[in-house]
């Protein structure tokens, strides 16, 4: 009997672009091939805009890698996105999603309300979409927690994530630090979680922060009162 060992080996091109997305994402692998990120790896490596439109333009490839990581993390709501066009093109028909691009194509904000029906958690490779200056995210169904890499979202002008459900699938655990580093805010809502402990310091770094809406939280503690002199509207103690 003869044996045949074969041996999978990964095409230039994914090479290349799983380095590209590695060298800007670290914490991002590709070892299991059922994870997010391998899904919109392969589909990156398949999908004709990308191979030939875009295949040059690192800044694209990258948030095309990161907006279907997006799509498959979140339970695949609906149709339209993924499709052989522009990213700045797609667009659901089960849920509410307006994507805004500038000159370079590249995402400025991103609007998603998700159906109930849909359970998704958000991944760290959305901080790899770091023209985002507005976000607003509504779900009735968001078990998981506020990723720390939107930490690297430091155009952001305007978060807004709020779950609306009474269950217990909703953002929990404490605001990450990182979420100081987003000091171009000017609108800050994430009501209605399962957010946890102390009111961070670091919120007294949003200098041009004029909303706050933390209410309906598990939150503690008062903001600074330097921060709330400066905000035109709040939900929260301000001591």
């Amino acid at each position: 009997n003869s044996s045949i060992s074969c041996s999978l080996e990964s095409s230039p091109l994914e090479s290349n672009w799983s380095a590209l997305i590695q060298e800007r994402s670290p914490e991002t692998s590709f070892e299991d091939s059922s994870s997010p990120q391998s899904l919109a790896l392969n589909w990156l490596l398949s999908d004709n805009f990308t191979t030939t439109v875009v295949y040059d333009n690192p800044d694209r490839i990258v948030q095309r890698f990161a907006v279907a990581t997006l799509w498959f993390s979140t339970g695949r709501p609906g149709s339209g996105w993924l499709g052989s066009n522009s990213e700045c093109n797609w667009q659901y028909d089960s849920a509410s999603l307006e994507i805004s691009c500038d000159v370079r194509s590249m995402i400025q904000e991103l609007s998603i309300q998700y159906p109930e029906s849909q359970s998704k958690r958000f991944p760290k490779e959305v901080g790899l979409l770091t023209s985002l200056t507005r976000v607003l995210v509504s779900s009735p169904n968001m078990p998981g927690s506020i990723p720390t890499k939107i930490g690297a979202l430091t155009k952001l002008t305007y978060l807004f994530f709020v779950s609306k459900s009474s269950s217990d699938a909703l953002l929990g655990g404490t605001l990450p630090s990182e979420v100081g580093m987003l000091t171009a805010l000017t609108f800050l809502s994430l009501v209605s979680n399962k957010l946890s402990g102390t009111l961070p310091a670091h919120l007294a770094n949003f200098t041009n922060l004029k909303v706050l809406y933390l209410a309906s939280n598990q939150l503690a503690g008062t903001v600074r009162p330097n921060l709330c002199v400066n905000l035109d509207k709040a939900q929260i103690d301000c001591g």
